[in-house]
């Protein structure tokens, strides 16, 4: 008897060869098929999900979750770490965490070890913390992941805009020093105060109607103005990498154990 290619087994098949090679959209559309020809078949809709989430389509999916379940209390473990990828990369963190407080499905480890993850992605540090100490699993690695991020939010140390302004605007420079940006800390000295001397030598060999002296001098305030916003910028592009360092950390967290 000859084989049927256009059943769901063969179906389930070609996605999944379309899934691993990463043609993800082509994936999306086959195992919508197979979810057609077996509407029972759970781990078809997970990958349908899986296809639609790697592809970026994160709306779609999000759509045909709900065409499967209601997003409530009941929506089964599976179906809900799907949910909670979807949140997480469509950045509805307070949404998921809202979702969290009701949700039994997990266990009270992974319950408030998600509610703490999707909190420290919302910048809600302290909430995070009371979730984590409610458990105080020390014996479940996402815990001890989630509790050595919270420590390190809580050790680092953040640079002050207004002080590294402060310091450039006092010794042109020192701001970016003060962020670490040794070598435009440096250039920014050198500027200001090379231009700041030819602009003395010219107004103490020409007089004030120099246009040596005020070329130099204008040029040498409009960097010494740079030089103070500049350190200010500097400033918050270091805190902004710290948060970007932790950011990335709880996001592999999360993703890790979904």
């Amino acid at each position: 008897m000859s084989q049927d290619l256009f059943d769901a087994d063969h179906a389930r098949k070609f996605a999944n060869y379309l899934f691993l090679t990463g043609q993800y959209e082509f994936a999306a559309e086959e195992f919508e098929r197979v979810v057609f020809l077996a509407p029972d078949d759970s781990s078809a809709r997970i990958k349908l999900l899986d296809a639609y989430i790697s592809d970026g389509k994160f709306e779609t999916g999000l759509n045909r979750l709900t065409d499967f379940y209601r997003i409530d209390a009941e929506l089964p473990p599976s179906f809900t770490k799907q949910y909670l990828k979807l949140m997480f990369y469509m950045e509805h963190y307070s949404e998921a965490d809202t979702f969290l407080k009701s949700y039994q499905g997990f266990g009270n480890t992974y319950k408030h070890c998600y509610t703490a993850n999707f909190q420290m992605l919302d910048n809600n540090w302290d909430k995070a913390k009371s979730n984590l100490e409610i458990i105080n699993q020390k014996d479940n690695s996402y815990f001890r992941n989630l509790e050595s991020i919270v420590r390190l939010k809580e050790e680092t140390k953040y640079k002050s805009p207004a002080l590294a302004g402060i310091y450039s605007a006092i010794i042109p420079g020192s701001g970016k020093v003060y962020t670490k940006n040794w070598q435009d800390g440096l250039v920014a000295f050198l500027f200001v105060s090379v231009n700041a001397w030819q602009a003395y030598r010219g107004f103490d060999k020409y007089g004030t109607k120099s246009a040596y002296g005020w070329i130099f001098g204008s040029l040498a305030v409009t960097f010494y103005a740079g030089n103070i916003f500049g350190s200010v910028k500097s400033a918050k592009k270091y805190n902004n990498k710290l948060d970007e360092d932790i950011f990335n950390r709880s996001s592999a967290a999360l993703l890790n154990n979904l």
